[in-house]
């Protein structure tokens, strides 16, 4: 429900907006509130199919992770024997 709240804010905003630009009679605002009134009703149907995408997708099982294949076995170098120098 992450996005659907965010596109209820934006919604809900734009009312709040809207009730004090109409209260107030600011003309030059109008219709930047009603834009936003607008974003939010149509980002709603948008955020729910996005909101149901992720729910569907946690309840799938998760899928097994391969495992990478195994290379030859590595040769670690070992301490070479030093030879002593006969006198």
């Amino acid at each position: 429900m992450r996005y659907s709240k965010i596109a209820l804010l934006i919604f809900g905003a734009g009312l709040v907006v809207g009730f004090f630009v109409s209260a107030l009679e600011v003309t030059a605002l109008e219709r930047p509130t009603a834009l936003l009134i607008v974003g939010g009703i149509v980002l709603f149907p948008i955020a729910a199919a996005a909101d149901l995408w992720r729910a569907i997708a946690r309840t799938r099982p998760a899928k097994p992770k391969r495992r990478a294949k195994k290379g030859p076995a590595r040769q670690t170098a070992t301490p070479r024997r030093r030879t002593r120098k006969h006198r």
